[in-house]
């Protein structure tokens, strides 16, 4: 190895760890504390208390907190992504973490709109 490859290594590698180490950790919140973070893509952890499966809107909403409308959040999932998470219509009374972008409902509880299955994970 050459002499400036060695000093290149030895002055970039500590660079990365550093990089590394000042990275965020995938933020987890509460899904009473999601209305904090409209805007942002977050992961929020919580018992999801229904699923409802509209048929006439194509989307099976889980429903955090309460029965609608007395929800801290809620989550969307179009049909066309349901149908490849076969645990879906059982999260009910699990903890769920979900992550994507936070939005506003109706100007009153915290969304996501899922389009990836993996978004979607029961709390072990």
């Amino acid at each position: 190895m050459s002499s400036f490859r060695c000093r290149w290594y030895l002055v970039s590698l500590p660079l990365v760890f550093l990089a590394a180490r000042a990275l965020p950790a995938q933020t987890v919140v509460p899904d009473t504390l999601a209305s904090r973070h409209v805007g942002e893509v977050i992961t929020v952890e919580g018992t999801v208390h229904d699923v409802h499966i509209s048929k006439r809107h194509g989307i099976t909403y889980l429903n955090f907190g309460g029965a609608y409308p007395d929800i801290t959040f809620a989550v969307h999932v179009p049909d066309s992504v349901g149908s490849r998470i076969p645990e879906l219509p059982r999260l009910a009374g699990r903890r769920t973490r979900v992550t994507g972008q936070i939005w506003l409902q109706d100007d009153r509880w915290p969304a996501i709109t899922v389009t990836d299955p993996a978004q979607v994970r029961p709390v072990e």
